[in-house]
């Protein structure tokens, strides 16, 4: 996460040139890793936490997003090369790591904080709807 590490310098060419690897690693369909999760809860810039939440996570789900906070064209294919039932463990595994961060209380970062409060409504309401 180039992101976390430069948010607090002033030297805007460096932010440019990790917002460019950023989009570079989303548009070859670069899955995000579950062990840089926590990053991202450190991540003061919004670009990150939005192609994670609103484009990786909303895609891997299948959630349809509102609004993006960010033009999210290319969207990494999640299950191109796994069967149903590691897209399953997948989803369990993310579920467990975002609910994980959410229960404890250590949500500082404001965009981090609104997007997995947005996922975790999102999810719950679409499981309760498979019940329903």
């Amino acid at each position: 996460m180039v992101h976390t590490q430069l948010a607090d310098t002033d030297d805007a060419d460096k932010l440019r040139d990790a917002d460019d690897i950023l989009d570079e690693y989303y548009a070859a369909n670069v899955p995000f890793d579950r062990s840089l999760f926590p990053l991202f809860k450190e991540c003061l810039r919004t670009k990150p936490i939005s192609y994670l939440f609103e484009g990786y996570l909303a895609h891997l789900f299948e959630f349809k997003v509102q609004s993006q906070t960010f033009l999210i064209s290319n969207i990494p294919e999640v299950d191109a090369l796994m069967s149903p039932m590691q897209t399953k463990e997948l989803k369990q595994l993310w579920v467990k790591d975002i609910r994980k961060w959410f229960n404890s209380g250590e949500l500082v970062n404001g965009e981090f904080r609104r997007q997995i409060t947005e996922f975790i409504t999102l999810y719950d309401s679409t499981r309760n709807s498979f019940y329903e």
